[in-house]
């Protein structure tokens, strides 16, 4: 899974980390923080080697955001045999 936060929202990428590892065919997460307020490392303290944290030096935007995530996930094909898009709500 590959998905994109700012500003924080930590309450619904918990969620969403928390419901995709729940599936058996999701075993990796990548948050892309498009310069996220929120303690994102705890999400990745949580599960580690399951959580990934890619972090931008500012806002570049949602299509950029995701274009990161997916060019970084595409780059560890072994770990990342398919890769999902996810947006929380």
């Amino acid at each position: 899974i590959v998905t994109v936060t700012y500003g924080d929202r930590l309450r619904y990428l918990e969620q969403l980390v928390e419901r995709a590892l729940g599936f058996a065919a999701i075993d990796r997460v990548l948050i892309v923080s498009n310069a996220s307020t929120a303690p994102l490392a705890r999400l990745v303290e949580r599960a580690p080697g399951r959580v990934e944290l890619l972090e931008l030096g500012r806002n570049t935007g949602s299509a950029n955001g995701y274009a990161e995530g997916i060019e970084a996930a595409l780059a560890q094909a072994l770990a990342y045999p398919k890769v999902t898009v996810a947006c929380p709500v």
